[in-house]
């Protein structure tokens, strides 16, 4: 039998569990790997390093080191973009970005992890010179260089990657100002806790204008001044930070479904179309709690979106009852966790969500140490029937056995007064 062609279109997180995930249910397959970047594969969350000036090269952030992939029989095409799907031939048209030259690929399995793209909003101004987005090491390093010779910068959006762009501005000495529509990290926290943060940037420096968008963007050639609420900042560099949406336009060519979040898999991260697989940004994810269609282009999601739809790939069988987001930071010295849903996340499927803050003596007496020597405020969400859904912990540091502890909790269903017992010590 020969050996069977598996093509994954994407070098990200989701495109490299599948590909590792394939290789090992199947030692013999031919394993592809499609990169549009030049790059070997790195972490994305680590880009911000770049603008700091922590990191320089790609290979310190790398995922894989090149020889690695190599020693896993993977191979890696760089400079590479997928063009055209051919569902009934089973070929793929790629296109070298370094030079022009065209090549078809044949496979018996595709996974589609092609990732999402920045959202920049379609406003007057937004063409010119140093306004920027942070999606590549291209991106960071560009905005590295272009931020040094500066003496102020704008960030728009008020998530994970903009205050961590923000606060890599801010160490490099940076008159920085960042430009919230809402409030402090919307989507993962309550809003008191969205107001203890937006305390900590304050009071490190920046200035957040909240509640307010940027209504157009001036100058001649670069850029020099946005006009807010019909008033004009000065500035020299713009960073938009606001969010990204699926790609999808290469599973629009095909008889693929794409839905409303991207494209549309089941639990097997199959699509609609025989052996063709999604995962990643670009894919539609289905959500633990609520059973229902969402959008969460988060790295701990998309690699075990990725792991699923390579498994299957490769001929095993895997699958999920839906997903359940997790997320860490460490911003302007303060430890976020966000786990499942927050109240407007819930509300957004449907859930009539209920929050409450993990009393003081619980976690002060907790065999966990949610608190002890470094305090945190703890945040448990739950539904209408007292089912955990979600948790959200701020605080100075935050172990990984506590976010286990939390993360167990919303998938086992445990009823609010079952997690306040189980932290205690046992007896």
């Amino acid at each position: 039998m020969p050996e069977q062609k598996i093509v994954v279109i994407g070098s990200g997180t989701a495109g490299l569990a599948a590909a590792n995930t394939a290789r090992k249910a199947d030692a013999k397959a031919e394993v592809t790997v499609l990169s549009t970047e030049k790059h070997p594969p790195y972490c994305k969350p680590s880009l911000a390093c770049v603008v700091r000036g922590t990191v320089s090269v790609p290979e310190e952030i790398a995922i894989y080191p090149s020889r690695t992939l190599e020693s896993k029989n993977i191979r890696l095409l760089a400079n590479r973009e997928a063009f055209a799907i051919n569902t009934k031939e089973k070929t793929v048209k790629t296109r070298d970005t370094s030079t022009n030259r065209e090549r078809q690929l044949d496979y018996d399995a595709l996974v589609l992890a092609v990732g999402g793209h920045d959202l920049v909003p379609s406003i007057e101004g937004a063409n010119l010179a140093n306004v920027y987005t942070l999606q590549t090491f291209d991106d960071a390093l560009r905005i590295y260089e272009t931020a040094g010779s500066e003496k102020s910068a704008i960030v728009v959006g008020a998530g994970p990657i903009a205050l961590s762009i923000a606060e890599s501005l801010m160490k490099r000495k940076i008159e920085t100002t960042m430009i919230v529509r809402s409030r402090v990290l919307r989507t993962l926290i309550e809003p008191d806790l969205s107001a203890k943060m937006l305390e900590r940037i304050e009071a490190a420096g920046i200035t957040c204008l909240l509640n307010t968008e940027i209504e157009a963007i001036g100058g001649s050639r670069n850029v020099e001044y946005v006009t807010v609420s019909g008033k004009k900042i000065a500035t020299s560099v713009i960073v938009f930070g606001t969010g990204i949406r699926p790609s999808t336009e290469l599973a629009e060519q095909t008889e693929i479904e794409v839905g409303k979040f991207g494209i549309q898999v089941d639990d097997h991260m199959r699509t609609s179309v025989p052996d063709i697989y999604s995962a990643g940004d670009c894919t539609e994810t289905i959500d633990f709690v609520a059973k229902k269609r969402t959008y969460m282009p988060i790295g701990s999601i998309a690699a075990q979106e990725g792991t699923i739809a390579g498994a299957n790939a490769a001929g095993t069988e895997m699958r999920t009852d839906g997903f359940l987001r997790i997320q860490a930071d460490n911003l302007f010295g303060t430890e976020i966790t966000s786990i499942g849903h927050n109240s407007e996340t819930a509300r957004a499927l449907g859930i009539e969500a209920n929050v409450s803050e993990l009393p003081s003596c619980v976690r002060a007496k907790s065999h966990y140490c949610l608190a002890g020597k470094y305090p945190a405020t703890v945040k448990i969400i739950t539904d209408q029937k007292d089912i955990v859904i979600g948790s959200q912990a701020l605080g100075r540091r935050i172990a990984t056995q506590e976010r286990f502890m939390l993360f167990r909790a919303i998938r086992e269903r445990m009823e609010k007064e079952d997690l306040v017992r189980f932290l205690q010590p046992h007896k």
